[in-house]
């Protein structure tokens, strides 16, 4: 009965909340700093909400049809397993505690699996084998300075490493689920849907796009179902054009939240960090606005990503 009823209700119902909630209370928003600079004006929550049915039309077909897949199985998942989360006794190497559980959510397995930050691959490219990591030739005629951005690499990437090993041996099923070819178009449409309205509708739009090219693919639908959705023309066009801008603004963003050591999505930093990412926090916003126009200095105290926002549907 769980399975059953978590297969048919695993995300429709959380997008049918935010579409609601988006009418009800939705304002027109601009995109945060520095996307705004380079897609400026407002956007209505009103297109946000024609994405999310579009999204409610598709979800159903997302994941297998037999709700007694194991890929459907209902999987428990933190979503924030970093070291300091992880207590592991140093006499036995045993986990014998985790902690920060708030965001912890049971989804399908074909949704939860992937791989926890302590274990992401370090590499901008995706794997293609099995293969141990290597210290460079040159190694030992680097720098001090290099040499420790070289082992911090090599740790990290041993670490992917290791965890794929122990993977493939000790927990086939998520093995299974990781080599579903559609995983991450899934599992990225999901994760946007799911998001509040914030202004930003290229992410989404995207997402559906992207679902609507391998439709045929897709596993949960019938041989002859078409795909309920559709994008003009113009649509296409433009989010051809303007995503990849958009996401070589976010990776500027994520290189922002690294300098303020590591800071989430949501906000977080270790209490450690926390006096040093708000120092530098102000430091990044001098240094962006130096020498700025009235019209720039405007966009970024409106739009600095990393400030206190009032939470809008």
């Amino acid at each position: 009965i769980i399975k059953a009823f978590l297969f048919a209700n695993f995300e429709p119902s959380s997008s049918r909340r935010k579409a609601r909630k988006t009418e009800q209370f939705g304002k027109p928003l601009e995109c945060d700093f520095p996307h705004n600079t380079v897609f400026p004006g407002v956007n209505s929550p009103q297109d946000y909400r024609e994405l999310l049915k579009k999204y409610l039309a598709i979800a159903p077909y997302l994941l297998p049809k037999d709700p007694g897949d194991i890929l459907n199985r209902p999987t428990l998942r933190h979503p924030d397993l970093t070291p300091s989360n992880v207590f592991v006794c140093p006499d036995t190497f045993n986990v014998t505690c985790i902690i920060d559980w708030q965001h912890t959510i049971v989804i399908p397995l074909l949704l939860a699996a992937g791989y926890p930050r302590l274990f992401e691959n370090p590499d901008p490219e995706p794997s293609t084998g099995l293969v141990p990591p290597k210290y460079p030739e040159d190694y030992d005629t680097m720098s001090s300075e290099d040499k420790a951005q070289v082992d911090e690499l090599i740790r990290r990437q041993s670490l992917f490493y290791l965890y794929r090993v122990f993977n493939e041996g000790l927990n086939k099923v998520h093995l299974q689920a990781l080599q579903d070819p559609l995983i991450l178009s899934r599992q990225h449409l999901v994760d946007f849907a799911g998001r509040q309205w914030s202004g930003n509708l290229m992410t989404l739009r995207g997402a559906l796009m992207r679902m609507r090219d391998i439709w045929q693919h897709v596993p949960g639908k019938d041989e002859q179902h078409e795909c309920s959705i559709a994008f003009s023309k113009q649509e296409i066009k433009e989010q051809t054009e303007n995503e990849p801008m958009w996401y070589n603004l976010n990776k500027l963003v994520n290189h922002w939240r690294d300098e303020l050591g590591g800071l989430s999505e949501e906000g977080w930093v270790r209490s450690e960090q926390y006096d040093y990412a708000v120092e530098r926090n102000e430091s990044l916003k001098a240094e962006f606005s130096e020498g700025g126009s009235a019209d720039e200095l405007e966009k970024i105290e409106r739009g600095w990503p990393f400030q206190d926002h009032e939470e809008f549907f």
